[in-house]
């Protein structure tokens, strides 16, 4: 299945920001480093008008600042969306780091934090490495 690169930037870890919509405009996703943690972030989209995020729907954890090397603090990342646009994957220096797939509302993150939220729409994946590889075939 094609794969669609909608983000391909390299940032230094500490702080950033990068969105990336559907291309039906229903979905976002959203990673943000806020010099702390970094996190990928689902959310539906309204895209009437200019477009605006409407609801948080889950959020995964990726990385504490902290615990990244500081000769390792430069990053390319890459948001990745499949060919119908239900399910986008953060890649970050080309190695999958978590995902979002909104048709079998599924997510998952390489640290398996946080666990599920109560009002999630979204069940954790067993296996981050097995479940893109089934999302993104």
């Amino acid at each position: 299945m094609p794969l669609h690169v909608d983000v391909d930037r390299t940032f230094t870890v500490g702080e950033a920001w990068f969105a990336s919509i559907s291309a039906d405009g229903e979905w976002a996703v959203v990673f943000e480093d806020d010099g702390v943690t970094g996190y990928f972030y689902a959310s539906s989209w309204d895209d009437a008008g200019e477009g605006d995020f409407t609801s948080l729907l889950d959020a995964l954890h990726v990385y504490n600042v902290a615990d990244v090397p500081k000769l390792a603090s430069s990053k390319r990342l890459e948001i990745v969306w499949n060919e119908a646009g239900t399910a986008a994957m953060l890649r970050l220096d080309g190695e999958p780091h978590a995902f979002y797939d909104f048709a079998a509302s599924r997510a998952g993150c390489r640290t398996g934090f946080p666990p599920r939220l109560a009002d999630s729409p979204f069940v954790r994946a067993d296996g981050l490495d097995a479940a893109i590889a089934s999302t993104f075939a």
